[in-house]
């Protein structure tokens, strides 16, 4: 049971976990290899941070809807 649970998340996971970091391009991210002072790194901004709580609250719920009803759809097939 729990190598079903570990797979499931594992399809998911990444899917709302990223939702206040900006996704680089092939070569922002090449360019990163050498960053070392870390200048390329670049964030998803809010307005507040009332709001970047909110957008991170709301991907944590979207992550539980996503793996629920993953699990749901399992079940239903398997019964």
């Amino acid at each position: 049971m729990a190598e079903k649970v570990i797979r499931a998340s594992a399809r998911l996971i990444g899917r709302y976990t990223d939702i206040l970091f900006a996704r680089p391009s092939l070569i922002e991210g090449a360019a990163r290899l050498v960053d070392f002072s870390g200048t390329l790194s670049t964030y998803n901004q809010s307005e507040s941070p009332q709001e970047a709580d909110y957008k991170a609250l709301w991907a944590d719920w979207c992550q539980v809807g996503a793996e629920l009803g993953e699990e749901m759809n399992q079940y239903a097939r398997t019964h």
